[in-house]
């Protein structure tokens, strides 16, 4: 209550409503306004949109390939890309990076508050992979934006040296979300 039993609506407090009833809808519409905070969302908005209970045949099915990626994934992985050219390069690649990890359950992770990298948090918290589906188009579309800025994934098979021209100042060693290198 801020002021005659009314009280204040943030933006925050607006997205952390639309994210609780999962309305992802609305809260697409309101992170569109503010494209590092999508980025930040993204595999929460991606989390909420997945089924809760997959069976062990739905998972096979879906990394073969035989069942197609949800609308939902689609359609929150189209809007931030429309978008994602707003935010900066090094919050891309951070992002870039956790896509790649997302292929696999993952019961821990190191979070970094925001603006302070310095300190590392680890949380505890269960979270499914990610469809095969979703994580190629992500990560194909994340690799065009990079691309197009001109920061070049190196692959660890072929290091940037000092000398060669072709690489910028900033080279990046990644490997591929499925365990390849790209």
């Amino acid at each position: 209550m801020a002021r005659n039993n009314q009280t204040l609506e943030s933006f925050y407090g607006r997205i952390e409503y639309a994210l609780n009833t999962k309305d992802i809808t609305g809260a697409i519409r309101l992170l569109r306004t503010r494209p590092g905070e999508f980025g930040r969302k993204l595999d929460h908005l991606l989390r909420l949109s997945q089924p809760k209970q997959e069976t062990r045949l739905q998972r096979l099915l879906q990394k073969t390939g035989i069942e197609k990626s949800d609308d939902a994934q689609a359609m929150i992985i189209d809007e931030f890309l429309s978008i994602a050219d707003k935010i900066p390069t090094r919050n891309l690649l951070q992002l870039f990076g956790h896509i790649q990890r997302r292929n696999t359950d993952i019961d821990k992770r190191v979070v970094f508050p925001k603006g302070n990298t310095q300190r590392a948090i680890i949380v505890k918290k269960n979270m499914r992979a990610l469809s095969h589906d979703s994580l190629l188009s992500l990560t194909s579309g994340l690799r065009k934006i990079l691309i197009a800025r001109r920061v070049y994934l190196v692959s660890p098979a072929a290091p940037a040296s000092p000398s060669d021209t072709t690489q910028t100042p900033c080279a990046f060693l990644f490997t591929g979300w499925d365990g390849t290198s790209t």
